[in-house]
C-alpha cells in the first residue's frame, strides 16, 4: 500500500473546504481501490470542531493508478472555477510536489506533473 497526502494553501476555511471537497470527490468515485481520510486539526479552546488540514489517500494497488490522477485532474478542473488553487502532494517517504492551478491549462500541467512524479516510467 502507498500513501499520498494532499495539502492545500489558503485560509483555514479555504483549506477546510478544499480538503473536504477533494475527499468527497474521491470517495464518490466507483471502482477506485483507495481509502480516503480527511485529516482534521484539533479544535482550539472554545471551538466545537477543527478545520480539515489535508486529505490522506491510501492506494491499495500498484503505485498510484492513473485513474486516481485523472480523478484529481477532474476535481481540479472543477475547483479552478472558484479561483486559483495551490498546495502540495506528499509521499509517504517525505518527498513532495507543489501544485498550482488557476486555469484549465494549468490543470493539464499539474496532471502531467503528477503522472511524471507518481507513475513509474515506461520501460524502467
Amino acid at each position: 500500500m502507498s500513501k499520498l497526502t494532499f495539502e492545500f494553501q489558503g485560509t483555514a476555511g479555504e483549506v477546510d473546504t478544499d480538503a473536504r471537497d477533494l475527499a468527497q470527490w474521491i470517495q464518490e468515485t466507483e471502482d477506485l481501490n483507495v481509502e480516503v481520510e480527511t485529516l482534521v486539526a484539533q479544535p482550539g479552546p472554545g471551538e466545537l470542531g477543527g478545520y480539515a488540514e489535508a486529505v490522506e489517500v491510501v492506494v491499495g494497488l500498484a503505485p498510484y493508478g492513473s485513474a486516481l490522477i485523472t480523478i484529481i485532474g477532474t476535481y481540479l478542473l472543477e475547483r479552478v472555477r472558484r479561483g486559483p488553487v495551490r498546495g502540495r502532494v506528499r509521499m509517504a517517504d517525505g518527498s513532495s510536489l507543489s501544485i498550482s492551478a488557476a486555469s484549465a491549462a494549468d490543470v493539464d500541467h499539474v496532471e502531467r506533473s503528477l503522472r511524471n512524479y507518481l507513475l513509474p516510467k515506461e520501460g524502467s
